[in-house]
Parts: structure tokens; C-alpha cells; sequence
């Protein structure tokens, strides 16, 4: 069994679980909320150590997703360069896309391309160095090593391209979090646009408490209430309008780029879940929305007593470190 870890920008994300014959079988997750004023990197460490004591884990290798917060995200073109070269000729060209006054970087790759020669381009992830050796040392802290350490942006699309193998439309993913929202357009499994808004759940709990005059803890309770959907609708429609207009804007620079637009608009992350929320940006966007799930047939909890699938939107890229 793998264990998978999501850092999230509010939760760590906890799975255990493989991929077997097709399937997603898990064995047991968990999320763990943590602060994320002050030091988030310390409370970083006591949610995961609490979320792996759980689900009582002493020791092993983890597959980590970070935030995207902590990535930068450039196209590049290298043309007639062949893509057994690329990484090479990213590494010595890779300065003139990402400022060296970020700090020292660590540059990925990723081909569009399936052809022996780069002919399209090529869209670099970098991450700060000194981000991943906080992260390798957290692990080692906690008494656990790094098997594999990756960005929850491309984590996603490699979940949706093996999801939608025949999927040739662009597909508009939105992964709205606690505190950020990743909008993401894929074309065939891979990533055409990526875009990072500092927007989540977490502003529509604050617009409730100052509405209706109440703490936090009461307005998430509002917020995630059953029966008060029109009133939360209602709440959060600040929210609402400014999650829609910067999925437009990202939809509209799209289109002048490559001159289609998506059919569908998937919503991932625990935010996604608000009741009513589908319709209300189906309506405005005028597309169609879904929110992510996975058929019976696709997942399957080896305990009865874990049930997997209200949680899927939140353990989506833990879902996706499965495959890798």
C-alpha cells in the first residue's frame, strides 16, 4: 500500500491506498486541518504527525503533492531541440523564463510533444529549492522518508488524462481549496493553462461571520448547514462572482491563445462542495459543471467501515499520487 500525502494550503491530505487492476483501492485516509497563520510550516508538522499517528503509520516513504502556491509555472519554446536533450538544454536555458531572483530553483520539464523533437511548447515547473528541502526535512523529522515529491497542478492532470483517456475537448479544472483556487485548462491530459488565485471556502466562512455577526466556527457550521442553501448562496455570492470572473478571464485568455474554449468545467477541493454551487456557476459561465467523483466500478475502500466517496473532491490529488 502507497501513502499519500496532500499539503494542503489549509489540511494534510492522508491516503492509503494502491491502484490495482484499474481500480483505487483504499485502505484508510484522513484530513487534517492545521493553521496556517503565524508558521505554517510548523503546524504543517504537527498535522501530518498527528494525521500519520491516526492512522496508526510509524514509519515508511511517502508520495508528496505540494501547493502550487509554492511552484512557478512558465511556457518555453525549444525548437528542433530532441526531448532526450530537453533536460539538459532546460537547464542551462531555464534562467532566461524563471528570474534567478526567485533564489535557486529546481526546473521540471514537461513535454507536450510526442515526438522525438520538441515542436510545441514546453511548460516549466520550478519550485524554490530551499521549499523542497524544508518539505525532505519535515519527513525525515517526523521519522518517515520521500519517495516522490510533486506539484498538486500536475498531480491533477495526470488523475484527469488517465480518467479521460479519449477526452479530446479542453477541460476547465478548478481546485478550490480553503484559502487559494487552482484553475487549470488541459487539452488531451496535459496542462495549456495553469493560474494560482488567492480565493477559497475560507473568505466565504469570513463574509458569513460579518454578515450575520458571528464566529467563525458558527459560520462554517452556516456554510456547510443542509438546510440553509439559499442563504449561503446568498452569503457567499461576493465569493461566488469573483470565482467566476477569474475562471472566465482564464477561460477568455485561453480562447485568444488557441482559439477554443472548454465544454466542461470540473470542481475539485473541499470548497467545491458547497450546496447549490454547481448550478449557480453552470448558469453564469453557461457551461457545464461537474463536481469530481468516481464511479462504484473505479473505487473501492477495503474496510466497509471507511466510506470514501463524500470526501473524493477534498482526496483528489491523493488519489493521483496513486498512480504515479
Amino acid at each position: 500500500m502507497r501513502i499519500c500525502v496532500d499539503l494542503g494550503s489549509s489540511a494534510v491530505k492522508v491516503l492509503i491506498g494502491e491502484k490495482r487492476r484499474g481500480k483505487f483501492v483504499v485502505e484508510d485516509f484522513i484530513i487534517q486541518p492545521y493553521e496556517t497563520h503565524l508558521n505554517p510550516l510548523k503546524h504543517i508538522v504537527s498535522a501530518l504527525k498527528e494525521a500519520l499517528w491516526e492512522l496508526d503509520i510509524h514509519r515508511g516513504w511517502l508520495h508528496i503533492a505540494i501547493p502550487s502556491a509554492y511552484a512557478i509555472f512558465r511556457y518555453a519554446m525549444f525548437p528542433n531541440v530532441p526531448v532526450k536533450r530537453l533536460e539538459s538544454v532546460v537547464a542551462s536555458e531555464s534562467k532566461k523564463y524563471i528570474s534567478p531572483s526567485v533564489g535557486q530553483v529546481v526546473v521540471e520539464p514537461m513535454v507536450f510533444s510526442r515526438t522525438a523533437v520538441v515542436e510545441e511548447p514546453v511548460l516549466l515547473v520550478g519550485v524554490r529549492k530551499g521549499y523542497l528541502d524544508e518539505v525532505e526535512t519535515i519527513v525525515r523529522e517526523i521519522g518517515f522518508r520521500t519517495r516522490f515529491i510533486s506539484v498538486d497542478s500536475l498531480v491533477l492532470a495526470n488523475l484527469m488524462s488517465y480518467l479521460y483517456p479519449l477526452y479530446s475537448q479542453p477541460l476547465c479544472v478548478v481546485d478550490m481549496g480553503a484559502r487559494h483556487t487552482k484553475i487549470m485548462i488541459l487539452k488531451e491530459g496535459k496542462i495549456s493553462f495553469v493560474r494560482y488565485v488567492k480565493l477559497g471556502s475560507y473568505d466565504i466562512d469570513l463574509f458569513i461571520k460579518e454578515r450575520l455577526d458571528v464566529p467563525l466556527d458558527t459560520a462554517e457550521a452556516i456554510k456547510k448547514g443542509e438546510n440553509a442553501v439559499a442563504d449561503v448562496i446568498s452569503l457567499a455570492n461576493r465569493v461566488i462572482t469573483s470565482l467566476c470572473n477569474e475562471v472566465f478571464i482564464s477561460v477568455d485568455f485561453y480562447e485568444s491563445q488557441f482559439g477554443e474554449i472548454p465544454e466542461k468545467l470540473l470542481l475539485v477541493g473541499g470548497g467545491a462542495k458547497l450546496k447549490g454551487l454547481l448550478d449557480v456557476v453552470s448558469d453564469r459561465l453557461n457551461m457545464d459543471v461537474e463536481l469530481f467523483s468516481l464511479s462504484e466500478s473505479r473505487i473501492v475502500c477495503e474496510d466497509q467501515e471507511v466510506d470514501i466517496r463524500p470526501f473524493l473532491p477534498e482526496l483528489a490529488v491523493d488519489l493521483g499520487l496513486l498512480l504515479v
